[in-house]
């Protein structure tokens, strides 16, 4: 069977240079969905890379430096400038520029969530509880991603997408809580659960909001 990330990057469109000047929301969906896509390749071939240097006996032609190593394992796994898509991803680390009260809430809603599902029962320890605590912590994640483009207008619709991103995140995370409630029956439904139930669907909504706050920003223009 053909292995989908043995091409690196090569096979793909060239990518995007960082966005400059205005770019709508669906433009910037399109960079995120493309981004997204080389970044779960990038990552699987640092893994791969990793094995390859733990294993026993290897013989290969890489630099000794391990960061020089990386970069030409990359180039050999059919990446074009592993080290600028590295840049690219130190810079999407970078902290926003004002406080979120809406990222910080994520940020704690899944914190509270993962401190929960670890008191739960062995046998409630399954897919549904996975994806509960996936989903709301991918969906702090694009939040903080949202942040981090701001509200300015050339940015506003980076910010949009990512929120919506995070939107669907949320739905996925109300859906799979519903779940976990399921399988904890009628005398496991305490008042905790209750509202972290509540929690989720209050977020959700607040998600919703901002996304429409967002939009309506952009429609006027301001900076």
């Amino acid at each position: 069977m053909t292995n989908s990330f043995d091409m690196g990057d090569e096979h793909l469109p060239d990518p995007d240079p960082v966005p400059s000047g205005a770019w709508d929301e669906g433009r910037w969906e399109d960079f995120l969905r493309r981004h997204e896509k080389r970044l779960e390749r990038f990552l699987h071939d640092v893994q791969s890379f990793l094995s390859h240097q733990l294993a026993p006996g290897r013989t290969d032609d890489l630099p000794t430096d391990r960061e020089e190593a990386l970069v030409a394992y990359l180039q050999k796994r059919g990446w074009r400038d592993p080290e600028t898509f590295v840049a690219w991803l130190a810079a999407e680390d970078a902290p926003a520029n004002l406080p979120d009260l809406l990222v910080e809430d994520a940020a704690a809603l899944a914190a509270r969530l993962s401190a929960w599902g670890e008191l739960l029962p062995d046998a409630l320890h399954d897919s549904s509880l996975v994806t509960l605590l996936v989903a709301a912590y991918d969906g702090a994640s694009m939040l903080a991603r949202a942040a981090r483009f701001g509200q300015e207008r050339d940015a506003i619709g980076g910010a949009i997408a990512c929120t919506k991103r995070a939107l669907g995140h949320a739905h996925t995370a109300t859906g799979a809580m519903a779940e976990v409630r399921r399988d904890l029956g009628l005398g496991g439904v305490t008042q905790e659960v209750r509202s972290i139930a509540a929690a989720l669907h209050e977020h959700r909504n607040a998600v919703a909001l901002r996304i429409l706050e967002l939009r309506e920003r952009a429609s006027l223009g301001v900076d």
